[in-house]
């Protein structure tokens, strides 16, 4: 889902954690489900997507593609626009779903849910809700 009209995103969830919710983990499914009982969206970036549909196993992959259309769940696209910062996040962080998940937490003033810590060493000030992997 994507729009103005939309509550506002609480929590952009990255590769790591739309597979551990797709793996059944409690530790990523937990967060989902309080930010919908607040009234708000998480907001998963298309990196995010295309990386982990990459590589989810078949018999996972339906629950992931359940999360990803829940009326409370925000595809985040990246822009061309983008590039520059993608490309040095990119360079911080080490993973292209790992730099946009920033620029969207930066955006919408978001947590970040990973399992990855150090995907965000230069997260300074920037709340990453980490979870064992």
């Amino acid at each position: 889902m994507t729009g103005d009209d939309l509550p506002p995103v609480t929590l952009i969830l990255d590769r790591t954690a739309l597979l551990a919710y797709a793996a059944g983990s409690m530790h990523a499914a937990e967060p989902v489900g309080q930010v919908l009982e607040n009234g708000t969206c998480y907001g998963v970036p298309v990196p995010a997507v295309v990386e982990a549909l990459a590589v989810v196993p078949g018999a996972e992959r339906s629950a992931l593609e359940w999360l990803l259309t829940q009326s409370g769940c925000a595809i985040l696209p990246t822009s061309g626009d983008d590039w520059q910062e993608l490309s040095f996040w990119h360079g911080v962080t080490g993973r292209y779903d790992a730099a946009a998940a920033l620029l969207c937490a930066f955006e919408h003033d978001a947590a970040i849910l990973a399992s990855d810590v150090k995907a965000y060493p230069a997260a300074e000030g920037l709340p990453v809700i980490y979870f064992p992997a």
